[in-house]
C-alpha cells in the first residue's frame, strides 16, 4: 500500500463505542491509540448515550474537551444520536438540538440520526414524513448556522436501497448516509454490490459487522468475529478500495445490546487486519 493511501485509511478507520459502553472518553481513546485509530465514533461513553450530559458533567464546557482531545490526537468523526426521521416526538427534537448544538462546538461533521419506521417498505406517507423531518433539520441548521449535518443510518425503513432512492427523489439536495452495511444485507436482503451501485453517492460514513442471516422467525442476527461470520466483508473493502471511498470505515460491535459478544479488544485486530489485507490487494 502506497505511503499516502495508508496515512489516508488510517484516517477513515475507526470503532462505535457501543463496542465498549462502560468505558470513559480517556480509556475509549487509549483504546483507539493502542491501535493507530485517531477518529473516534460516539455512541456510549460509561454506560451513558446523552452525550451532551457527559460532556457537561465531565468537562467545564466543550471547548475544553476540544483542547482534551487535540492534546490526545483525536477527532469525533460522528457524534451518534438516538433520533429518528420517523416516530419521534416534540421533546425528541429538543434533544437532538443539544446533540446539535455539542457537535457544531466539537467541530463534529455528522450527526448519525436513524430513519426510523416499522418495516422495510415505508409507504408514501412515511417518505413525506420522513421529507418533513429533514426539511425541519435544515430550516435549524440554516437558523443556527451549524456547520455540521445529519447522516441517516440504513436501519429500519431504509434498509432497502430502493426505499433510499424513492426519499432522494423527494429532496432538492440528498441527504447524507451512514451506511450500515451488514443491515442492508441481512435484513434488507440485498447483494452488497448491488447497494453500494446504488447508495455511494450519498455515504460518508460505514457501519462494519459480521454474523449470520436472520433465520426465521427469529429477528435477531448471529454476529461473530470479524472474518468468521458470513458477510462479505472481502468485498465490502475491495469495493470501498476501488472507488476511493474516502468516508469513515467503522466497526460497530454491538456488544451494548448483545452481552454474548466479547470484549471490542477481540474483535478490533481483526477489523483493522481485514481492512489492512484487503485494501493491500487492491493496491497491489
Amino acid at each position: 500500500m502506497s505511503d499516502k493511501r495508508s496515512i489516508q485509511l488510517e484516517q477513515q478507520l475507526t470503532f462505535s463505542t457501543l463496542g465498549c459502553p462502560d468505558c470513559s472518553l480517556g480509556q475509549v481513546c487509549d483504546l483507539a491509540e493502542a491501535h493507530g485509530i485517531r477518529q473516534l465514533d460516539l455512541r456510549f461513553l460509561e454506560g451513558c448515550t446523552d452525550l451532551p450530559a457527559y460532556v457537561a458533567r465531565c468537562f467545564s464546557c466543550p471547548e475544553e474537551l476540544v483542547d482534551y482531545l487535540r492534546m490526545r490526537g483525536m477527532k469525533v468523526q460522528v457524534l451518534n444520536t438516538s433520533f429518528s426521521l420517523l416516530n419521534h416526538r416534540q421533546e425528541d427534537r429538543e434533544e437532538f438540538l443539544r446533540f446539535a448544538e455539542l457537535a457544531d462546538r466539537l467541530e463534529v461533521p455528522y450527526l448519525r440520526v436513524f430513519d426510523g419506521g416499522s418495516g422495510v417498505d415505508p409507504g408514501n406517507e412515511e417518505l413525506e414524513s420522513a421529507v418533513d423531518s429533514i426539511l425541519w433539520w435544515r430550516a435549524l441548521k440554516a437558523e443556527f448556522e451549524f456547520d455540521v449535518d445529519i447522516a441517516v443510518e440504513t436501519h429500519t425503513a431504509l434498509v432497502k436501497s430502493d426505499s433510499v432512492l424513492r426519499l432522494q427523489k423527494r429532496l432538492n439536495t440528498p441527504v447524507k448516509l451512514v451506511w450500515d452495511s451488514f443491515h442492508t444485507w441481512c435484513e434488507g436482503g440485498e447483494e452488497l454490490s448491488d447497494t453500494w451501485m446504488q447508495l455511494k453517492p450519498f455515504v460518508v460514513h460505514v457501519h462494519v459487522k459480521d454474523g449470520a442471516p436472520l433465520q426465521r422467525p427469529s429477528t435477531e442476527p448471529n454476529y461473530s468475529l470479524p472474518g468468521e461470520g458470513f458477510f462479505p466483508l472481502k468485498e465490502l473493502f475491495s469495493m470501498l478500495c476501488r472507488d476511493e471511498y474516502s468516508g469513515g470505515i467503522s466497526l460497530e460491535w454491538e456488544r451494548a445490546w448483545h452481552r454474548y459478544l466479547p470484549d471490542l479488544e477481540a474483535a478490533l485486530p481483526e477489523f483493522i487486519k481485514l481492512v489492512n489485507t484487503h485494501w493491500m490487494r487492491n493496491e497491489a
